[in-house]
């Protein structure tokens, strides 16, 4: 149907990604000026979950009924701040590798929304 086909395209917010994923990092004690994807989430095969993983661990998966969702699915809980949508449909498709850094990605998204005219908290990455 048609909800479960919206949530496969569920992506966040570039505001998010910039205030609170940011932030999420440094409290998770990695250097946020410098934590590449990979620093998040070290080793797949391990049960010890790194940030991502940890956020959606406990979390219903809206997909399956399982219990452990995607980071994008974890954050659909906390969706609304202050009137802000964290997550909507995607409207950019976002490709990069496990060892860029993640501030650089967001800080470019930043920029993309800027050049553009896009409003960074109703631009959804996926």
């Amino acid at each position: 149907d048609q909800q479960k086909k919206d949530l496969l395209l569920q992506g966040v917010s570039v505001h998010y990604l910039k205030n609170v994923l940011l932030q999420e990092i440094q409290d998770a004690g990695l250097d946020v000026n410098n934590a590449k994807v990979y620093e998040m989430e070290p080793d797949l095969k391990s049960k010890n979950y790194g940030l991502i993983r940890r956020k959606g661990a406990s979390v219903i998966c809206p997909r399956d009924g399982q219990l452990g969702a995607s980071y994008v699915d974890s954050i659909i809980e906390d969706n609304l701040d202050n009137g802000i949508r964290y997550v909507s449909r995607a409207t950019i498709m976002l490709s990069y590798t496990w060892g860029y850094e993640v501030k650089v990605i967001v800080e470019t998204l930043a920029s993309k929304c800027k050049m553009d005219g896009r409003d960074p908290k109703q631009t959804y990455i996926w």
